[in-house]
């Protein structure tokens, strides 16, 4: 069976769903940079988070193996070509009060 290993910043709050990745046994790995995804674990299924901690204006080849994930980011990201698969989602906005 394939695993699904999650990748994201390590600034990413990931413990606010370790229960729910847990239970469907999703491998969640904290990164330093884009430099690392693609080193990670060849056999498995991989989700890239990519959020403004981790791009820094790098880019990455993305393979058939990985998802992209954006998230609060202005655009999607340049690197990424019509084969990959791309799931943008908006930053979280704050309430305002009163």
């Amino acid at each position: 069976m394939q695993s699904l290993t999650l990748l994201h910043s390590r600034e990413f709050p990931i413990a606010r769903y370790a229960d729910a990745f847990m239970r469907e046994s999703i491998r969640a790995t904290g990164v330093e940079s884009l430099d690392q995804v693609l080193t990670s674990d060849p056999a498995s299924l991989r989700v890239v988070l990519v959020d403004p901690g981790i791009l820094n204006g790098k880019s990455m080849v993305v393979d058939s193996r990985t998802a992209v994930v954006g998230i609060g980011l202005d655009e999607q990201p340049k690197w990424l070509t019509e084969d990959n698969v791309y799931v943008h989602l908006a930053r979280r906005r704050q309430r305002r009060c009163c």
